[in-house]
């Protein structure tokens, strides 16, 4: 078959859920086929997802320690990394709490998926960034400046790359006021 989107036909909200050197990741939040695709060359690869109902959020990037891609999988409790070398999944209990992940599909930069995570404590909301390394599958967290503990609950927050750096994108509805913040090392 030619057409990797014939193989989503019926399948509801299909979406991308990465791309890197010129793969797409197609698929569905949940459990339905993912597919593995390089358009230039029209090879595809059938990936029947983990077999968990709660899957949080899907990353897909270049492992440069093993040479290979990996496909990630996050729920609340394990992640799951599906390798294109060993066609298999392996599931590895998350140490790190991935709940509340603002975003259903990681920006890959410098080897690393991004997603914004959102917590409350003493009634304020606040925002941090989360990463996970791809090749180590370590996450880590960095936590914004303190002037943005958010007070509103209808403020937006988006990830976004821009060049070779991650920026976030801050919208306050209330407040009718957009911030930009680029995220350097």
């Amino acid at each position: 078959m030619d057409d990797p989107v014939k193989e989503l036909k019926g399948v509801a909200f299909s979406t991308v859920l990465g791309s890197c050197n010129g793969l797409l990741c197609l698929g569905t939040i949940g459990s339905n086929p993912l597919i593995l695709w390089n358009p230039s060359t029209r090879e595809y690869k059938v990936i029947i997802p983990p077999d968990y109902h709660l899957l949080l959020s899907y990353g897909f990037g270049y492992d440069s320690k093993n040479n290979d891609y990996k496909l990630v999988c996050i729920d609340s409790i394990y992640f799951h990394a599906f390798t294109l070398k060993t066609g298999s999944w392996r599931k590895v209990v998350n140490t790190f709490p991935c709940v509340n992940l603002g975003e259903r599909v990681g920006l890959l930069l410098n080897g690393a998926l991004h997603f914004t995570q959102t917590t409350k404590s003493l009634g304020e909301f606040s925002k941090a960034v989360v990463a996970f390394d791809i090749s180590s599958e370590k996450f880590m967290k960095f936590p914004l400046p303190k002037e943005f503990i958010i007070r509103q609950t209808d403020s937006t927050f988006n990830l976004r790359v821009l060049g070779d750096s991650l920026c976030l994108l801050i919208c306050g509805v209330y407040t009718h006021r957009v911030d930009a913040w680029k995220i350097t090392e």
